[in-house]
């Protein structure tokens, strides 16, 4: 019972992000249903999970697709709680680290907005080449949760699938730059490093982050071309002086080992392995700029190339940094599985049917009523996913900061459970199942918690909760 006060301790500030009390309520609800439902079926799940009454199916559906929560105030009122209750990880002895990814969500729904045909890629033969879903670009904080690091998930949104004018030359990667620059880089004081895959190592991402001062680590394909430095001689000759040097391919630094120098693996998890590193600053045309690049050997691993905007950062630093960029996978996996961060399932009745490999919707030729329908349920998108971002955030911080209290909560059996070690989201998920009918029962000292949740109760459903009432 001691979880749940931790819990809205800790969810408390986010009453600012709703515009009346009755939406705050229905947060804390949504939130509870989060992070207790048994299985990954949406708002019918939070009802079962929380022995809620059939009439709150409705109200969760108000809370995400109404005007109750205002989605930028309730996200940066999100960033200050992570700022203030985890430890972020610091690179370089100044620079926060946040990773970035997108992920698609595979969504069949024919009136769903921004719904659209996306290339799955991945190595699983068992999926399929093609999807119909949504396509997030998410953002992360990199923390320390005292046994290793954890992604705590800041931002997801929606990148593509509705275009509102056919004159729009904005990409998903200028999209990407502005959540970055306007939601995620305002809100976090002193510098700031972002790691990313490859898809994210070109010049609108380097340009548009080096704009609000962050500084970016990723991977570089093997056949990139970089340029030395121009030679500059005394005498000034005819014409405009030289900007690029010689041309270099990246991977033709493996061929020369004799440059490369030994370090021990900077890599979170790796013990007694040692890498084969060179480092050089070179010209990179996209960046438009000096960046530092890091050829890398892994003795089982193989090969690999990083760049980093930062050419003062050393290049244990850059390795270390980039390892971190896994954390976000973690992150995902949980948010999938154990979560249900991205299983809402929103329809529109005013929206037309889309067809099967639809490649977006477009709304340069609609009215504005429709177009207005169409942005109302994206926005209730991206308040159920904000919630599951912050009920996720909730579950990292009980097993990074009350182990202990998580453990001896927990009725559960797991053939791998070490109670040594800190728990996993799931485990602190099972945790506060089984320590929420003794809360809703009444056993205790009272809470404002079960004030919430007591008139929204089915004291049917759970024998003992006539107490309650």
């Amino acid at each position: 019972m001691a979880l749940w006060h931790k819990v809205y301790e800790f969810i408390k500030p986010l009453r600012e992000g709703c515009a009346r009390n009755a939406s705050f309520i229905w947060l804390v609800v949504a939130i509870i249903g989060f992070c207790t439902a048994p299985d990954l079926m949406g708002v019918t799940g939070f009802v079962r999970s929380a022995y809620l009454k059939e009439t709150a199916y409705h109200g969760l559906l108000r809370l995400f697709n109404g005007k109750g929560i205002k989605l930028d105030v309730l996200t940066g009122i999100w960033f200050k709680i992570a700022s203030a209750r985890f430890q972020p990880v610091v690179i370089g002895s100044k620079y926060k680290l946040f990773v970035a990814d997108g992920i698609n969500v595979a969504k069949e729904g024919r009136k769903m907005p921004a719904v659209k045909s996306l290339h799955n890629a991945s190595n699983n033969n068992s999926k399929p080449t093609y999807i119909m879903g949504h396509s997030f670009q998410s953002i992360g904080m990199v923390c320390d949760s005292g046994t290793g690091a954890i992604a705590v998930p800041l931002v997801s949104r929606i990148s593509e699938g509705l275009t509102v004018s056919n004159r729009s030359q904005q990409t998903l990667l200028d999209k990407f730059v502005s959540l970055f620059n306007s939601v995620v880089a305002p809100a976090f004081e002193g510098p700031k490093l972002l790691v990313a895959d490859a898809y994210y190592a070109t010049g609108k991402v380097i340009k548009g982050l080096l704009q609000s001062g962050t500084q970016l680590i990723t991977r570089v394909k093997s056949n990139c071309i970089a340029f030395a430095e121009p030679l500059r001689s005394g005498k000034p000759g005819r014409g405009r002086p030289a900007i690029y040097g010689a041309k270099v391919l990246l991977r033709t630094f493996f061929d020369d080992s004799r440059k490369f120098f030994e370090l021990s693996s900077p890599v979170y998890g790796e013990e007694n392995i040692v890498l084969r590193v060179y480092q050089k600053c070179l010209l990179w045309r996209p960046a438009g700029c000096l960046v530092k690049f890091v050829w890398v050997i892994h003795p089982s691993r193989g090969k690999i190339i990083l760049m980093s905007t930062d050419i003062n950062l050393l290049a244990s630093d850059i390795i270390a940094a980039y390892g971190l960029r896994f954390k976000i996978e973690v992150t995902f996996k949980s948010a999938i599985h154990n979560i249900g961060v991205y299983c809402y399932r929103f329809w529109s009745k005013v929206m037309t049917p889309i067809t099967r490999c639809s490649k977006g919707q477009y709304l340069h030729r609609a009215t504005e009523e429709y177009r207005t329908a169409m942005f109302e349920k994206l926005n209730a998108y991206h308040v159920y996913v904000q919630v599951g971002c912050i009920a996720q955030g909730v579950l990292q911080y009980l097993c990074s900061q009350h182990g202990p209290e998580v453990w001896q909560s927990f009725r559960g059996y797991l053939r791998t459970m070490r109670r040594d070690l800190k728990p996993s989201e799931r485990v602190a998920a099972l945790a506060l199942q089984g320590a929420l009918p003794d809360l809703l029962a009444g056993r205790g000292q009272q809470s404002k918690l079960l004030e919430i949740l007591v008139p929204k109760l089915d004291l049917a459903r759970l024998p003992g909760l006539q107490s309650a009432a």
